[in-house]
C-alpha cells in the first residue's frame, strides 16, 4: 500500500575501511549482487536506479554523494538509491534474509559513521527520486 499516492525513496551511503578492490571489502563486494537480487524479488520493492555505464537498471540520473565524502580520498562509495511501496515493506527487505546477514557484518567492511547512514523521503506516486 503507498502513503496517500507516494512511495518511499532511500537512499544509503557509508565509506569503505578501503577502496575498491581491496581485499577488506571482499566481503560487502560479494555480497551486493544477492542483495539486489533479493531487493528485487521483495514484496514491496518498486525499483533503483542503477549507475552509468555498470550493466544493470538504468541510472535514475546523476550519482551524488554526501559532502561528507569529500576530502576522504574515495572518488565514490558505496550507495544505492531506491524506491518502496511503504516503509514496512522496506523494513522486512532491510532486517531479514541476505541484507540482514549484511548489515551485521557492516562494520567490518565500512568506517564507523559520524552521520546519517541513509535519507528517506516519499516520492509522488509514478515518480522516480
Amino acid at each position: 500500500m503507498t502513503a496517500g499516492g507516494h512511495r518511499l525513496a532511500i537512499y544509503n551511503f557509508g565509506l569503505h575501511v578501503g577502496p575498491e578492490g581491496d581485499p577488506r571489502v571482499e566481503g560487502f563486494v560479494s555480497r551486493e549482487p544477492a542483495n539486489f537480487e533479493a531487493a528485487s524479488r521483495a514484496s514491496g520493492f518498486v525499483g533503483r536506479s542503477g549507475y552509468r555505464g555498470v550493466p544493470g537498471p538504468r541510472s535514475w540520473g546523476r550519482q551524488v554523494f554526501p559532502r561528507f565524502i569529500e576530502g576522504r580520498g574515495f572518488d565514490s562509495a558505496p550507495s544505492s538509491l531506491s524506491l518502496w511501496a511503504d516503509i514496512e515493506s522496506l523494513m522486512a527487505f532491510s532486517y531479514n534474509g541476505v541484507h540482514a546477514d549484511a548489515l551485521k557484518h557492516g562494520r567490518n567492511w565500512n568506517i564507523k559513521p559520524s552521520w546519517p547512514p541513509l535519507v528517506l523521503w516519499w516520492v509522488a506516486e509514478h515518480r522516480v527520486p
